[in-house]
């Protein structure tokens, strides 16, 4: 008789904030045993790490999966997050059909059933016009949904996915405080957005330049002040989504200090990618909000790694080829990152810039926290058996045809990475070997810890 289903032995594994040479034990998909390394733990199947890193399976709260779109889907988007290391995905379903009531979070859950190679859940979408102040907010919550989301500009133009009117942003973060849910937000001002369209225009700009002058830094540093005084007012854990400045990052990290639930996101983009940058890749890296000056993005290191960054997600958001060739005023924004992330992270660790724990702290445990996913984003006793072997001496070039992703363009493509995952397993089921999806289909929907 053996003592575990699966026993994972021969590495480091990430263990209440340290690698230690333990034996990880997993029996009926939870953490079962943390032994000694020479403890002789037996399992039905054994795995021999051989000197690899084992680290909690990445908990993505920022991807757009796409359910039913070509552009992606349930099937590609979670053999990429698989691919990539990230064994819990939470969709931002904004795209048609936005999920805003209980009708369409059905149809969009029922698309997830037996496909899913990893575990997921969906966000709420909050849209003035749709489901303000109707109950639709509550009924949400109470179908699932771990958080909600919404942005506060359209810039300008018809968009179903916004609150822009401030009565109506007020009444969504009270009806958002009667769920105990924490709220993501987009955080750009749409007043100041649409008077910087109207001037790229009439200056003349084009291209990339009047792309990036149409939504300066003051767009989200105005939106984040208003958003701290909305959580301050009705107590709302308030996410800042893909935070771009390091102005936003001390607005967020101040109002912390003085007990304001507000947290702060980015994204490996705004890491590694700045407008000088964006200008040598073209508009396949392109995403909203923009990139900043180089400057910025080194500041925004800094405060990844001194802790005003809370958590790290990717907005995986892919596009149609001729969605990205277009004008860049006109481009559709977003790209595939659930493949790059977690390397392109593992990396700086290897050159220095930040450390193992930062990593595992907010692309793991804490946004695993903020979801109330309580058995999500560590490796203790009790927890589901998600994790991740990483090689973190594996040099390798990013190529974006290799993407599990139906999109194949990054504004990573051709980067060297020398860290790499090389098996992911959720809740003890192999679901990647070398950044390949294997055919397994354990993903489950996750439920909110009440």
């Amino acid at each position: 008789m053996t003592d575990a289903d699966l026993v994972v032995t021969g590495g480091q594994v990430y263990v209440h904030g340290q690698l230690r040479d333990v034996t990880l034990g997993v029996t009926d998909g939870r953490v079962s045993h943390l032994a000694a390394a020479d403890g002789g733990l037996s399992g039905d199947r054994e795995l021999d790490v051989d000197g690899s890193v084992v680290l909690p399976g990445c908990v993505d709260a920022h991807v757009h999966v796409r359910p039913g779109d070509d552009r992606e889907g349930v099937d590609s988007a979670t053999a990429a997050a698989a691919a990539g290391g990230v064994t819990t995905v939470v969709d931002m379903p904004n795209f048609p059909p936005t999920v805003t009531d209980r009708e369409v979070w059905d149809e969009m859950a029922a698309l997830y059933d037996g496909t899913a190679r990893v575990d997921y859940s969906m966000f709420g979408h909050i849209a003035e016009g749709q489901n303000v102040g109707t109950g639709d907010i509550t009924e949400l919550a109470a179908a699932g949904a771990p958080a909600f989301k919404t942005f506060t500009s359209a810039g300008g133009g018809p968009d179903p996915y916004v609150v822009l009117d401030k009565g109506d942003l007020l009444t969504a973060f009270e009806e958002v405080a009667e769920t105990g849910r924490p709220f993501w937000v987009h955080a750009e001002d749409d007043e100041y957005h649409v008077e910087f369209i109207e001037r790229v225009e009439e200056e003349g700009l084009t291209g990339m330049d009047a792309f990036l002058e149409s939504a300066p830094p003051i767009l989200e540093a105005t939106a984040v002040r208003d958003l701290v005084d909305l959580a301050d007012y009705t107590g709302v854990t308030t996410v800042i989504a893909h935070t771009t400045t390091a102005e936003a990052l001390d607005i967020v990290a101040d109002a912390q200090a003085d007990g304001v639930p507000i947290y702060a996101e980015t994204t490996p983009y705004y890491l590694g990618i700045d407008a000088e940058r964006l200008r040598d890749i073209g508009t396949t890296g392109l995403g909203t909000p923009p990139v900043r000056s180089p400057a910025n993005r080194e500041r925004i290191w800094e405060r990844f790694d001194d802790g005003r960054v809370d958590t790290m997600a990717t907005d995986h958001a892919p596009r149609f080829d001729e969605e990205k060739d277009r004008d860049p005023i006109d481009v559709g924004p977003g790209m595939p990152q659930l493949e790059t992330a977690l390397p392109f992270l593992l990396t700086a660790v290897n050159d220095g810039r930040t450390s193992l724990d930062r990593i595992v702290e907010t692309y793991a445990r804490r946004p695993a926290e903020l979801l109330g996913l309580e058995r999500k984003g560590r490796l203790e006793i009790g927890a589901d058996a998600d994790f991740v072997v990483v090689d973190m001496d594996a040099e390798w070039t990013v190529d974006p045809e290799d993407f599990e992703s139906r999109a194949k363009y990054s504004p990573f493509d051709g980067w060297t990475f020398t860290a790499r995952p090389v098996r992911t397993y959720v809740r003890g089921t192999e679901v990647a070997v070398d950044m390949e999806a294997t055919d397994a289909t354990p993903g489950e929907r996750v439920e909110r810890a009440e």
